[in-house]
């Protein structure tokens, strides 16, 4: 995409996709600088709500900031719960939710410890330091921020 946006004898119409948060914010960006609008079925991260930073990113489903307002709200309102955890991975995706989480959480008076894991993690030794940090938090109610594989690794 980027050898093609560069091409002055081809001009795109649209870039559809990607899929990931962390490559949305960095295609938008090109995007935006060649006035071609871009699309993603997947990209999900608060950050791309900035229209001032990415003006021509669209997406077909909500902010996380959706996500994060409904799970704060189910356990202040609904639950009672005075505190949680979050456990989330550290790239664009997983950040975002947790920052958008720490606002409406915050907001709400909820009490929430957090616990990062790298987004590279590939087998289940390069998260045993965050989760034994949250079974030693003694918390009940988590939230857990991550994609694919990672999940498995949980």
């Amino acid at each position: 995409v980027v050898s093609f946006l560069k091409d002055p004898g081809k001009r795109l119409d649209v870039i559809v996709g990607p899929g990931r948060s962390e490559l949305s914010l960095a295609l938008s960006t090109l995007a935006a600088a060649e006035d071609v609008p871009m699309i993603s079925y997947w990209s999900s991260s608060p950050q791309l709500s900035e229209s001032n930073r990415y003006s021509r990113f669209v997406r077909t489903m909500p902010s996380d900031e959706t996500g994060a307002v409904a799970v704060c709200s189910l356990w202040a309102d609904d639950m009672k719960f005075s505190s949680a955890a979050v456990l989330f991975a550290e790239d664009a995706y997983g950040e975002g939710y947790a920052k958008a989480m720490r606002q409406n959480c915050a907001h709400r008076g909820l009490d929430i410890r957090w616990f990062a894991f790298a987004f590279e993690a590939s087998t289940s030794e390069d998260i045993e330091i965050p989760i034994a940090a949250l079974k030693a938090s003694g918390l009940n109610a988590v939230h857990v921020i991550a994609t694919g594989f990672q999940s498995t690794l949980i």
